[in-house]
């Protein structure tokens, strides 16, 4: 708990790191693969809700074209 209000103050008297912080919600590349989406869920989600494995972003990026289009879950039961 004294950690986070140790946080927070630190972000009141840097105004400039505050302002940063709070624009990320809205532009950027934590938004565009839904970082914050999945924050809020508490749950893997990529940029449009969609559950996504538990893998990292930069990992799903990778496989993401090198997977065959006609892959189903199904296939793989």
């Amino acid at each position: 708990m004294m950690e986070k209000i140790q946080i927070l103050l630190s972000l009141l008297f840097r105004p400039r790191n505050l302002r940063t912080l709070l624009s990320l919600r809205h532009r950027g590349y934590l938004v565009d693969i839904g970082w914050f989406q999945s924050a809020e869920k508490k749950m893997p989600v990529n940029k449009n809700g969609q559950p996504i494995p538990w893998y990292s972003y930069p990992f799903l990026s990778f496989i993401e074209d090198r997977l065959k289009k006609n892959i189903s879950q199904e296939g793989c039961k």
